[in-house]
């Protein structure tokens, strides 16, 4: 062959490469859409820990707790001390006004401090319930915090609730009786009346239900 022979043959063999170059398929994946991922996975992937990793231990036992209060996660309180886990786990569940938050609390005054808490800031006697009963002092403590709902939210059916044997030795006279009473005097309903356990309260009751009615 020529000169001009190999130079045509040079010529072709890179027009067929360069045509082959442009017509190869796509990369596997190449101009797909990235999968949509909804929100609430993206952010189960986000560890909040993250932020307080840099950070002395005492600030980042502060950091720790922080989060886990203003989040209302409960679990990072985990990653707290003994001492500061206690405090995290009571706050936290005072914050978001949730009793089951208080359960992981092994103290037992700082686990019923925290229900009663949590039930008068929510005005709701449920959490009472769970308060501990183990001595006649958690028992008091307990029916106090039926008695402070009922009080705070006129509502008598908080005191059902508190048990017969536990006296107000101050005032030598039955619990719940002193519950139905404050009730009373904030609503007049003369229909608790019949709930005193003492007959002196009742009449006591009956009594003043007569004199409110004729000022009336």
């Amino acid at each position: 062959m020529d000169r001009a022979t190999w130079i045509s043959v040079g010529l072709g063999l890179a027009l067929l490469v360069l045509l082959w170059g442009c017509v190869q398929p796509p990369a596997s994946g190449a101009g797909k859409e990235k999968a949509y991922v909804p929100p609430e996975e993206q952010a189960s992937a986000f560890d909040p820990l993250t932020r307080c990793q840099n950070l002395t231990y005492s600030k980042q036992q502060e950091c720790i707790e922080q989060l886990a209060v203003q989040g209302h996660y409960p679990k990072l309180c985990e990653e707290l001390n003994a001492k500061t886990r206690m405090r995290c786990l009571r706050n936290t569940a005072i914050d978001a006004l949730n009793p089951d938050f208080c359960q992981g609390i092994q103290h037992v005054p700082t686990r019923d401090s925290c229900y009663k808490t949590v039930a008068l800031l929510s005005k709701k006697f449920e959490p009472c319930a769970l308060m501990s009963t183990a001595s006649p002092q958690d028992q008091y403590s307990k029916n106090d915090c039926y008695r402070s709902i009922a009080k705070d939210t006129a509502n008598e059916a908080a005191c059902a609730y508190i048990t017969e044997e536990a006296i107000d030795k101050d005032h030598f006279r039955f619990h719940r009786d002193q519950c139905y009473w404050q009730v009373f005097e904030q609503t007049k309903a003369a229909k608790l009346c019949n709930k005193f356990l003492d007959p002196n309260q009742a009449a006591a009751c009956n009594e003043q239900a007569r004199r409110d009615a004729d000022a009336a």
